[in-house]
């Protein structure tokens, strides 16, 4: 029964994260967890593999590499200055979107209010 345990801490003064791999002999359903807590399963896994998660605002990759029938279990930290940042763009369309949609709520709240009054 294939099990891997790790644990992340990002600084000196933060708390402690767990995280565990279940790999089952015969089964290789894969149980991936952190604090106790069940974060993926998958069932039959006897390919390579990569599951991607977050550890509070952190991301990880989970790589399961098969050597002669053999799983090798390797989990990195993704560097958050390689990660894709947003078009700020996208982030304003969003903000004028939700703006239109308050004021139309705002003006059918209005219209109904004034038919109640009527």
């Amino acid at each position: 029964m294939p099990q891997q345990h790790w644990t992340y801490q990002r600084s000196l003064n933060d708390k402690h994260h767990s995280v565990s791999i279940y790999h089952g002999d015969r089964s290789r359903h894969v149980v991936l967890y952190s604090q106790n807590i069940i974060i993926k399963i998958d069932f039959n896994v006897t390919t390579d593999r990569l599951y991607g998660f977050m550890i509070d605002d952190e991301l990880f990759e989970l790589n399961i590499n098969w050597n002669n029938d053999v799983p090798i279990y390797l989990l990195t930290h993704v560097d958050s200055a390689t990660l894709v940042t947003t078009d700020p763009n996208i982030k304003k369309s969003h903000l004028i979107k939700a703006i239109i949609f308050v004021l139309t709520l705002l003006l059918f709240v209005i219209g109904i209010g004034y038919l109640i009054g009527k």
